[in-house]
């Protein structure tokens, strides 16, 4: 069983609002064959608004040049309109 521990800190330069401070972490484990599953918090911090998004998915290796990436999440953190209640996405890596 292997695991693999992957970090980021960014910053977003936001033109008409106030600059975003990015960090986060992701987790994986070997959970089959070719697939690895897939563990992630993520903290955007900005001075009127800070989320913090928890994520849970797969990254699958279809073949040697072909993998596809699939993690459901949701954020947390005060309520703006512009909170992911649910996020998905779905990534085809060639």
């Amino acid at each position: 069983m292997s695991y693999a521990i992957d970090a980021e800190v960014g910053v977003n330069f936001v033109r008409y609002g106030p600059t975003e401070l990015i960090t986060g972490v992701v987790v994986a484990h070997s959970c089959g064959r070719d697939v690895e599953c897939l563990g992630e918090v993520r903290e955007v911090l900005a001075p009127s608004n800070s989320q913090t998004l928890l994520n849970f998915g797969l990254h699958w290796k279809l073949n040697e040049s072909m993998v596809v990436l699939a993690p459901p999440g949701r954020q947390f953190g005060s309520h703006s309109d512009d909170q992911q209640r649910l996020l998905v996405y779905l990534g085809l890596q060639l």
